[in-house]
């Protein structure tokens, strides 16, 4: 009897410090029609909501790093559709063009899926105040609504927020 009370002890024990050392939770944020999971150590610095209901999050993930999470109402008047590029995809060019201009080079575009919307997703380079980043920039929409994420990661850090981004956007909702 007492050899499997010391069993059961020591399974507890193990049961005990193991749940101790999962994974932190993840934070939700909810709020503006925006619900996504995110790391506790990303503290939110800024949420804003301009005169045009424009949405603008910023989250310092630490290291130099950041997060920005913007939403666009009535996207479709900010960027019509032309011949050839419907709303999202002429949004994106946009951006696309904007960050060219400003000496972003482009490392890799796709497209993906967000929250079971289409999605444009394109990994650039960009050197600022003389950092070199690496960076993430993902635009979707969901009816006349865009959402924008743009990760700035510094290279070291780069690999392992990409991954922590991959989870926002799987667990991001909107409604």
């Amino acid at each position: 009897m007492r050899p499997l009370l010391i069993a059961a002890g020591v399974l507890l024990v193990a049961l005990v410090l193991g749940a101790g050392c999962s994974a932190p939770e993840q934070v939700i944020y909810q709020k503006h029609g925006l619900s996504f999971t995110h790391p506790p150590a990303w503290n939110l610095t800024e949420d804003e909501v301009d005169a045009g209901g424009n949405v603008t999050l910023t989250f310092d993930l630490g290291g130099g790093s950041q997060l920005f999470v913007s939403t666009t109402p009535n996207l479709s008047a900010q960027f019509p559709p032309t011949e050839r590029l419907d709303v999202l995809n002429r949004w994106f060019t946009e951006s696309r063009a904007h960050l060219l201009n400003v000496g972003a080079a482009v490392i890799e575009e796709k497209q993906v899926m967000v929250a079971d919307n289409p999605a444009h997703r394109m990994l650039y380079a960009l050197r600022y105040d003389d950092i070199a980043y690496r960076n993430v920039l993902v635009v979707t929409a969901r009816g006349d609504t865009g959402y924008t994420f743009h990760l700035w990661a510094l290279p070291r850090a780069h690999e392992q927020l990409v991954s922590e981004l991959d989870a926002v956007l799987g667990s991001f909702q909107t409604g």
